[in-house]
């Protein structure tokens, strides 16, 4: 909100465009000590001020990055280059509407102010700095001077998440956004391996997530229950799907595809594809029809391999570079499995061959997958890939 001196009177009329000169933005007070719309008008844009004509994707991307740094305000119904006043529509339940949309995209809840200019209003958005790290779409943004931009993954690290990983923090993501179909294939995976009587006949995807930690205190769906059992994760975590292609000699690509869905779907589209892309051999031995009169049939490359190896790039991906999707390339003398990102400090694959390190940088990602069936939690997962080879 803009303090004046006398709120009976009201606020100048400012729809013209303003001076060539404009005031450097001040240092950031919590509010903006200007007693006429008019000097407001003419501040700078800075680390804490900006002005958007409308509700776009720039603006949600500007809520995020001031959350995560210092605060600031969100001036709507002004435009940025002129600063003529364009206005913006308060009618009905328009403020109500903004604030809703607002909170369900980011989680937060600013302070909306509309500020009445002639026949016209603009808004005041004030965002607080937040505790946790707010994201948009997936995305973390920071504000530099006047400029959005993302947030490094090892800078968003530094600065939030000294004591927490990206598993446990919370998006936009909402208990409806849950697969039920997902839910309860996991808990048939899960009553096939541990006695029944073990098991609690839970039918309400709540409580299961509840039971799997996966859910915070407060209700909140953490970002592993969404890329685990979400409907569209990708909707909330942008490049969170994979990318596969096989690749000739001339480099040219052969059926790409890209491959959206929650880890499960994931695994299970991609499985599909890489054993139809396989190129299949036959054992041209005697002993191999012996007993039979097929042809046996060898594959490409063994399955418990490339299963092995497509679990490790959806269970230890760095989920925080959201940069570009996991990769799967498919030579014909070579299969590479491609994540964003690096090894954790003090890790390298020496290490993990060597000594079966059991590093998990998603531990409850790996925990499910374990309670599933699919992976073992003892760090032999790469060992087993060069015993099949």
């Amino acid at each position: 909100m803009i303090p004046n001196e006398n709120p009976s009177a009201p606020l100048p009329l400012c729809n013209q465009h303003p001076p060539v000169e404009v005031i450097a933005e001040p240092d950031y007070p919590g509010q903006y000590p200007y007693t006429s719309l008019e000097e407001f008008l003419l501040l700078h844009e800075g680390r804490h001020l900006d002005f958007k004509e409308t509700v776009s994707e720039s603006f949600f991307k500007l809520l995020s990055a001031f959350s995560n740094t210092e605060g600031g305000f969100v001036v709507l119904g002004v435009n940025d280059k002129t600063r003529a006043v364009t206005g913006f529509d308060c009618r009905g339940e328009k403020l109500s509407e903004l604030a809703n949309r607002i909170s369900d995209s980011l989680g937060i809840h600013p302070v909306i102010d509309e500020i009445p200019a002639g026949g016209k209003a603009i808004l005041t958005v004030k965002v607080n700095p937040q505790r946790k790290p707010v994201s948009y779409r997936g995305v973390y943004y920071t504000r530099v001077g006047d400029t959005v931009r993302e947030f490094d993954p090892d800078e968003l690290r530094r600065k939030f998440l000294e004591d927490a990983s990206w598993e446990d923090l919370v998006g936009d993501c909402t208990l409806n956004d849950i697969d039920d179909e997902t839910v309860q294939n996991f808990m048939d995976l899960l009553r096939g391996r541990v006695a029944r009587s073990e098991i609690p006949d839970i039918k309400d995807k709540e409580a299961v997530l509840r039971r799997l930690g996966l859910i915070t205190p407060d209700g909140e769906i953490t970002h592993a229950a969404c890329i685990l059992f979400g409907k569209n994760p990708q909707s909330h975590f942008r490049n969170a799907g994979l990318r596969i292609a096989r690749i000739n000699d001339e480099m040219a690509l052969i059926n790409p595809k890209n491959i959206s869905g929650n880890l499960f779907q994931l695994l299970e589209r991609a499985e599909e594809y890489l054993l139809a892309a396989q190129t299949i051999v036959y054992d041209p031995s005697g002993n191999a029809v012996a007993d039979s009169f097929r042809r046996k049939e060898i594959p490409e490359y063994p399955v418990a391999a490339l299963r092995e190896a497509l679990l490790n790039l959806l269970i230890h991906r760095d989920y925080f570079d959201n940069r570009t999707p996991s990769i799967i390339r498919m030579y014909d003398d070579r299969i590479q499995f491609l994540n964003p990102a690096h090894f954790p400090a003090d890790i390298t694959l020496e290490k993990i061959l060597s000594q079966h390190y059991p590093y998990h940088r998603n531990p409850k990602i790996a925990d499910i997958f374990a309670k599933a069936g699919y992976v073992e939690k003892f760090g032999t997962g790469l060992e087993r890939i060069r015993a099949e080879l």
